[in-house]
């Protein structure tokens, strides 16, 4: 699959972008279902912007893993509304995951209204977006409270739609404020040892550092390698992995590589995560498109 940012696109730019993409024979895309739009007042939903994202991938035959996040401004936890912090109660972000999956997912809402429309539900959510860094989880990363937040967001979606595939962040380690090395998915695991037996996949972000290295540069310590997605298992075997983001950026900056690089990178990247790790790694999402 591909990570778009589409959501935010004119309906034509998108429906356009997922033809393309659909042409290069990949069915699968991975996109916001942003709080602040679909809800921006408590009480109140406004569906068109996601309404749209959906129609565009119905039409062109495009499966949606829904992102959802982050804080509407005001269920945020900050006095200013920011966003990348956590909602004050686990339950209106609980609510919002179920007004999705209620209304995009089988047999939901926006299909019934849409009846000119072949359905493509939204079948995979992965709750927030990269809880384990400050940039995403404000002030900073707390596996305790991602924790309460995906118990109240399972149970409202198992209520709405049982089936759906719930995706949690499994990634190895915190990136904190104070610099210092801590494991994201073991103190998750230690906040709430049964986790795994909710929800159905970890989502996780495997970019090496530095930014330049490719997936078969594996070293001593391979915490900040492409390959720390088999220490992951090492943490917990007990569900398959979507390695959800992964890639390298062509810009001119330090970090960065040519395209020819990038190609090659690509390449064997999706290679040894669907054949090396294959037994457990069931997708593979680039950044970006």
């Amino acid at each position: 699959g591909l990570n778009t940012h589409l959501v935010w696109e004119p309906p034509r730019t998108t429906e356009s972008v997922f033809g393309e993409i659909r042409g290069l024979g990949i069915r699968w895309v991975r996109e916001e279902i942003p709080w602040r739009v679909v809800q921006p007042e408590r009480g109140r939903f406004d569906w068109r912007t996601t309404d749209a994202l959906m129609t565009a991938a119905s039409r062109r035959g495009i499966d949606v893993l829904g992102i959802l996040a982050y804080s509407a401004p005001w269920a945020s936890s900050d006095a200013e509304g920011d966003g990348r912090h956590p909602p004050r109660h686990p339950a209106d972000y609980a609510r919002y995951a179920a007004a999705v999956v209620s209304r995009y997912g089988p047999g939901g809402s926006f299909w019934d209204e849409r009846s000119e429309l072949e359905p493509r539900p939204l079948r995979a959510v992965e709750i927030w977006n990269e809880p384990w860094t400050h940039s995403t989880w404000r002030p900073d990363p707390d596996p305790a409270g991602y924790a309460r937040l995906v118990r109240a967001a399972v149970a409202a979606i198992r209520a709405v739609e049982p089936d759906t595939t719930i995706a949690i962040a499994g990634d190895l380690l915190q990136v904190r404020t104070d610099g210092a090395i801590r494991p994201w998915l073991e103190e998750l695991l230690r906040a709430d040892p049964r986790l795994p037996s909710l929800v159905d996949v970890y989502s996780v972000h495997p970019y090496p550092d530095p930014r330049t290295d490719g997936p078969y540069a594996d070293r001593e310590d391979g915490r900040w390698d492409f390959r720390r997605v088999e220490l992951l298992r090492e943490v917990d075997d007990s569900l398959p992995i979507w390695i959800t983001e992964i890639g390298w950026s062509t810009a001119d900056t330090d970090d960065s590589v040519s395209e020819e690089t990038q190609a090659d990178y690509v390449r064997g990247a999706v290679r040894r995560a669907l054949g090396e790790w294959g037994d457990y790694v069931e997708r593979v999402f680039v950044y970006s498109f």
